[in-house]
């Protein structure tokens, strides 16, 4: 067990020096998304030396489920409106996870630290959805309808075309469209994320 930590650490060790990395970005990447879904993605995205580049991630999304009763009232509907200016944090939501590979092409500006990544991929959804809604005496605090969760399973394809602006070597940050198609869904919205890790590891021409 000794010898296999000490193995991953000079493994690390050897991927952190940029020996091996010499001249490629290696990052992690945090985003948030809006649009007719709103969501937040993780991923981890790899350019190469010819400029492509390589991501895998996972995409959470969601949005109040479409076919709500139109006279829900949900638990903390007082406290939304009188606090929350009407968000709705406890009405049932339609939610979709997607876990994507994806590739594309890495276009330069003339400014080194600015970069287009036209990438696209395919993901795996799981989806939950409220059906079955009946209405239901409000007793306190409920909610004056119950419900039950539909769970679906697709697959799906993913565009994620975006700028990165690779400010430091280690941090930038990043505008994009995200959009994923499967056969009963399709979300898109825009994208801001930061970067960290080799965000901007090209040696500098002497």
């Amino acid at each position: 067990m000794k010898h296999c930590f000490l193995f991953s650490l000079v493994l690390i060790s050897q991927i952190v020096s940029a020996q091996i990395l010499e001249n490629r970005n290696l990052y992690f990447k945090s985003s948030g998304s809006l649009g007719n879904y709103f969501g937040g993605k993780v991923s981890v995205e790899y350019l190469n030396i010819k400029d492509q580049s390589f991501t895998i991630g996972v995409y959470g999304q969601g949005r109040i489920a479409p076919n709500l009763p139109k006279d829900y009232v949900s638990p903390a509907a007082l406290f939304e409106k009188l606090f929350l200016f009407g968000l709705n944090l406890d009405t049932p939501m339609e939610e979709r996870t997607t876990y994507y590979l994806s590739t594309g092409k890495v276009f330069k500006s003339k400014k080194s630290n600015t970069r287009f990544n036209l990438t696209g991929g395919l993901g795996y959804n799981y989806m939950t959805t409220p059906v079955n809604f009946i209405k239901t005496t409000v007793q306190g605090s409920s909610e004056n309808y119950s419900y039950d969760y539909k769970k679906e399973y697709s697959f799906g394809l993913v565009i994620n075309p975006s700028v990165d602006f690779a400010v430091w070597k280690y941090f930038g940050f990043s505008a994009g469209l995200i959009s994923i198609i499967s056969k009963d869904r399709f979300s898109y919205g825009f994208e801001a994320s930061y970067l960290v890790g080799l965000v901007n590891n090209r040696s500098k021409k002497k």
